[in-house]
């Protein structure tokens, strides 16, 4: 990859920025696979609080019986950069990024916030990385056929001149998949899957799904602009930032827009 590119991956962004926090960044562990495990122990997954609260025989150990009961939502909107991730993490605990953190001092985010956050202490420690939208087929359950939509990050590892797959999101179990690595396949880029969707065929659109249980070209259409802004503007954008033209259901493209996709994602 090009130098100027690499140091472009290397800068904050928008989001990404630590500001003053990025000394305490700079003073955590270098190991990446430690640094993923950090972020993870910080966080918990608005899905998996969800499914806790919908539990009727959770009982008092419970996730949604942990957390305060001012804090039963998702925290995405009211700490959308790094920054406000930081002030909060630090506000709840003065020690900062612990294995041991309690359920009811962690971040309630989803896996965009997660890698915006990872994305944030690589960059401070002066790492190429780059967020990326896309699809994970390691998220499925053993006997779905499907590939929800995650974030990632992404680490340039400049002895193999590859980049590497990084997954910080709480809801992945670190026993069925080696989140500091993920294997080749398990994470699919939005581009590659609105291509699969539209032109190559080699799965159904249904095998695409969003939180929200969504399937095929809507969804893959938004985590395309979603990725697109992380790749080339180094500002990931929030779930309600896609453009005007492409929001909501009602919108209906037409085949020169869906050619304009197309071209797009084989760009990207």
């Amino acid at each position: 990859m090009e130098e100027s590119w690499l140091q472009r991956y290397k800068e904050a962004g928008l989001y990404t920025y630590a500001g003053l926090y990025a000394p305490l960044l700079q003073r955590l562990p270098d190991d990446i696979p430690t640094l993923v495990k950090l972020v993870k122990f910080q966080t918990i997954h608005r899905v998996s609080l969800w499914r806790s609260s919908r539990t009727r025989d959770g009982g008092e150990d419970s996730l949604a019986k942990k957390v305060p009961f001012d804090r039963l939502r998702c925290e995405d909107d009211l700490f959308p950069t790094a920054t406000a991730m930081l002030a909060e993490i630090y506000r709840r605990n003065s020690q900062g990024f612990i294995l041991d953190r309690p359920i009811e001092e962690k971040l309630i985010i989803t896996c965009r916030s997660t890698s915006v956050l990872l994305a944030s202490i690589l960059k401070s420690k002066g790492i190429a990385c780059r967020v990326r939208a896309g699809y994970a087929a390691y998220l499925a359950g053993p006997y779905e056929e499907v590939a929800w939509d995650h974030w990632i990050v992404e680490c340039y590892n400049s002895q193999t001149n590859q980049w590497v797959g990084l997954d910080a999101s709480p809801v992945v179990n670190e026993e069925k998949i080696e989140t500091s690595n993920l294997p080749s396949g398990g994470f699919i880029s939005a581009p590659k899957a609105w291509l699969d969707i539209r032109k190559e065929g080699r799965r159904p659109p249904s095998y695409y799904k969003n939180t929200c249980g969504i399937t095929g070209w809507r969804p893959a259409m938004w985590t395309l602009f979603y990725d697109l802004h992380s790749l080339i503007g180094n500002s990931e954008m929030l779930y309600t930032q896609v453009p005007n033209y492409v929001f909501g259901f009602k919108f209906v493209p037409s085949e020169e827009q869906l050619a304009e996709l197309d071209e797009l994602a084989t760009l990207m």
